[in-house]
C-alpha cells in the first residue's frame, strides 16, 4: 500500500517546519507532497527539507485559489505516481504519535474509504474563546463517537479510488470527500486516537469567520447532496453538549450563553451567504490561528519523538546535484 501525505500550505511559515520535522519520521509515509501557494517564508522552509530527503516534494501554486485546488493537485500527484492511500491535512495542525498509522490501519478492512482522527486544540479553558474552542472539538468528538463519523480535514486519509476532482466552489473538501465515498458504497471510520493538535481563534473576529465557513459549507453540502452531516444535525445536540462542556460552573455557564450568541450570528451569515449566492473558494484566513504548535506543546514528549519505531534513517542522505 503506497502511501501519500499531502499537505496544503498557505502562508504557514510559523508551523510548516516543526510539522515536516515529525512527518519525515513516519516511517508509513512514502512521500510528502506539500502544495503552496504562500508568499511569506513557506516555501524556503520546505525546499531546505526537500534538499535533505528525496521524501518531501514541494509544489508551488503561482496564485492562492482555494484549499480545494490544493486537494485536486494532491488527488492529481497521487493518480499520476500510482499512491494508493492520501494522508491529507493542513500546514497549520500537528499529528501526534502514532496517529497516521492509526488512519492507515483502517484501510486493511476494503470497504473503508476516508477515516478522519481526532482534532485538539491546545487553547486554556481559562478563558472565553479558549473555553469556546474546547467546546466545539469536544461535541466534534461526542458526536462522532456516538452518533456517526464526521470526518475533519484537520487530519485524514482516504483511498485515491474516492474522488478524482473536488469542484472548485466547494468550501467544506472534507465533508465532500466524506459524502462521496460513501455514496460510492465506502464506509467511513472516526478513530479517536489518531490525534492532530491545532490552535483555535484568538478574536472573536476570527472565530464568528471560521464558523460562517463551516455552516456555508454543511448548508452547500445539504443542498448539493440532501444529507446533514453530523455536526449539522440539531437535534443531537442537547446531549452531545451536556457530554462535552470543557468545565462548569457560574462563569461557565456566560461562556455557554456567549458561545451559542456568537455561533448563532455565524450561522445567520452563513444563510445570508447561502442565498445570495456568496459561496467564496478563497476565504479570509484566520490569522489568530496561526502558531508553531511544536513550540506550544514542546513538552509533549510524543510530538519530538519518530510517531512509529523504524529502522528506516529519520533523513534521507542529501541528494546528489550537479
Amino acid at each position: 500500500m503506497r502511501v501519500l501525505l499531502g499537505i496544503a500550505a498557505h502562508n504557514e511559515e510559523k508551523n510548516i517546519g516543526g510539522l515536516l520535522s515529525v512527518v519525515t519520521r513516519e516511517n508509513h509515509v512514502d512521500e510528502i507532497l506539500v502544495v503552496s501557494s504562500s508568499t511569506d517564508h513557506t516555501n524556503s522552509i520546505v525546499d531546505d527539507f526537500s534538499q535533505q530527503t528525496t521524501r518531501v516534494t514541494l509544489l508551488r501554486e503561482a496564485t492562492r485559489r482555494g484549499k480545494s485546488s490544493a486537494c485536486n493537485a494532491i488527488i492529481d500527484y497521487a493518480e499520476k505516481h500510482a499512491f494508493d492511500i492520501i494522508v491529507y491535512l493542513g500546514a497549520d495542525n500537528l499529528p501526534l504519535k502514532g496517529s497516521i498509522a492509526a488512519l492507515l490501519g483502517e484501510f486493511e478492512t476494503e470497504n473503508v474509504g476516508v477515516v478522519g482522527g481526532k482534532p485538539e486544540p491546545i487553547d486554556c479553558i481559562g478563558n472565553f474563546l479558549g473555553w469556546v474552542t474546547q467546546l466545539q472539538w469536544n461535541m466534534h468528538h461526542t458526536l462522532s463517537c456516538s452518533f456517526e463519523p464526521k470526518i475533519s480535514g484537520e487530519l485524514m486519509a482516504f483511498r485515491t479510488s474516492v474522488v478524482r476532482e473536488i469542484l472548485a466552489a466547494i468550501i467544506n473538501d472534507d465533508a465532500y470527500i466524506q459524502l462521496l465515498g460513501e455514496s460510492k458504497g465506502y464506509a467511513s471510520k472516526y478513530v479517536k486516537f489518531a490525534r492532530a493538535k491545532l490552535k483555535g481563534c484568538s478574536s472573536i473576529k476570527d472565530l464568528v469567520l471560521q464558523r460562517r465557513r463551516v455552516y456555508l459549507g454543511h448548508l452547500q453540502v445539504l443542498f448539493m447532496t440532501g444529507r446533514k452531516l453530523a455536526t449539522f444535525s440539531w437535534k443531537h445536540y442537547p446531549k452531545v453538549l451536556k457530554d462535552s462542556l470543557p468545565s462548569f460552573g457560574p462563569k461557565q455557564l456566560f461562556y455557554l450563553l456567549g458561545g451559542i450568541i456568537v455561533q448563532g450570528w455565524a450561522y445567520l451569515l452563513a444563510l445570508v451567504d447561502f442565498h445570495l449566492f456568496r459561496l467564496p473558494y478563497k476565504w479570509e484566513m484566520a490569522l489568530t490561528t496561526k502558531t508553531s504548535l511544536v513550540d506550544q506543546i514542546e513538552s509533549e514528549e510524543q510530538v519530538v519523538l519518530p510517531l512509529v519505531p523504524s529502522t528506516r534513517p529519520l533523513i534521507d542522505p542529501p541528494l546528489q546535484r550537479s
